[in-house]
């Protein structure tokens, strides 16, 4: 089907619309991973927020337990004690934690 000056009409409609279906597809497909990666990120930010805010709060109320430089705790205590609510869709159990004293401020941050 291909003429002297070139492929002719039909075929490069098919092979435009071809081209488009895929680039349709892939765009979509692209999209939507990225946007699970970013609700993703979103939601393991929103986790640790959480769990250090309640750490913060146990340290607060708990200032003698606090007194070394630096004191580790899991999330688990954090359970145990009342301060975070055991939900079955975040791993809370296993977090460990970070607590310090800074100018009569209690900080905490999660251990990677």
């Amino acid at each position: 089907m291909k003429q002297r000056n070139g492929f002719a009409i039909k075929e490069m409609v098919i092979l435009c619309a071809g081209l488009a279906i895929f680039f349709i597809i892939a765009i979509t497909r692209i999209s939507f991973a990225l946007e699970e990666a970013k609700n993703e990120s979103t939601l393991m930010e929103e986790k640790n927020h959480a769990i250090i805010l309640a750490a913060e709060t146990y340290a607060k109320a708990n200032p003698d337990k606090f007194k070394e430089s630096e004191t580790f705790l899991f999330g688990s205590d954090l359970i145990n004690e009342g301060y975070l609510l055991d939900i079955d869709d975040t791993d809370y159990q296993n977090v460990e934690l970070k607590v310090w004293k800074e100018n009569e401020t209690f900080h905490a941050e999660v251990v990677e």
